[in-house]
């Protein structure tokens, strides 16, 4: 049974983090679970109602829980993002937290004993999100040369809608991906399907700081005294 519970922002994040974890940290994906809003028509952004889910999780809506987290994306200004997540973990009762998001993530220990944590996509220090992660994680030089071609698309094809949004850094990292998705042997792969084939790389180092944080937060749910 999981243990574990992160939080993420959409059913595509649920499905790309588990095939990650299926790949590179078996022996902790039977205690994970990877937890997407379930009312994606109710009000608030998607991340505003993950939030929402994790700061309930903080306190009993998760019993079964030794550990709870939440995954998000940077966005444009991770320093506000990361505010976001305080002013959560703040009226759950954790105090005394850092001023700046920590580059190998955020852990600590609540009051009724649950290890908790939160990450920043893509790397917990740069703006961006899931969808930059992933496209530093294709190793062939053939889907390369696809991608550079998916960049200068986007860069050209007129009008950008994207170009009123809030967060441009992640509507352009989301544009490259679908763009090279695209035009793979299955056109329009979704992120789980390319990961678990292999067109994106599981075995990517851009992985491995993130993989790390997961590690010690499974570790942490066994010692939750351990800070």
């Amino acid at each position: 049974m999981s243990d574990v519970i992160v939080f993420v922002e959409g059913k595509d994040d649920e499905v790309v983090l588990s095939v990650l974890v299926e790949r590179r940290l078996p022996e902790f994906r039977p205690r994970l679970e990877f937890k997407a809003p379930t009312k994606p028509g109710a009000e608030g952004s998607g991340a505003e109602r993950t939030l929402s889910s994790f700061e309930l999780a903080l306190d009993q809506a998760e019993p079964r829980a030794h550990a709870v987290a939440i995954v998000l994306d940077a966005n444009q200004r991770p320093a506000s993002t990361w505010e976001r997540v305080k002013a959560r973990l703040e009226r759950g009762g954790i105090k005394d937290l850092p001023e700046h998001f920590p580059a190998e993530g955020f852990f600590t220990v609540n009051a009724i004993g649950k290890a908790v944590g939160c990450w920043l996509m893509p790397d917990s220090t740069n703006a961006g999100s899931l969808e930059g992660l992933l496209w530093q994680a294709v190793d062939s030089p053939a889907q390369q040369s696809l991608q550079r071609q998916a960049i200068t698309y986007v860069e050209n094809v007129e009008p950008k809608y994207y170009r009123s949004q809030t967060e441009p850094t992640n509507a352009v990292q989301k544009a490259n991906l679908a763009a090279w998705l695209a035009v793979q042997e299955r056109p329009g792969t979704l992120s789980g399907h390319a990961l678990r084939s292999g067109v994106i790389s599981p075995n990517a180092e851009c992985f491995t700081p993130f993989l790390n944080w997961l590690h010690r937060l499974c570790d942490q749910s066994d010692n939750p005294t351990e800070n």
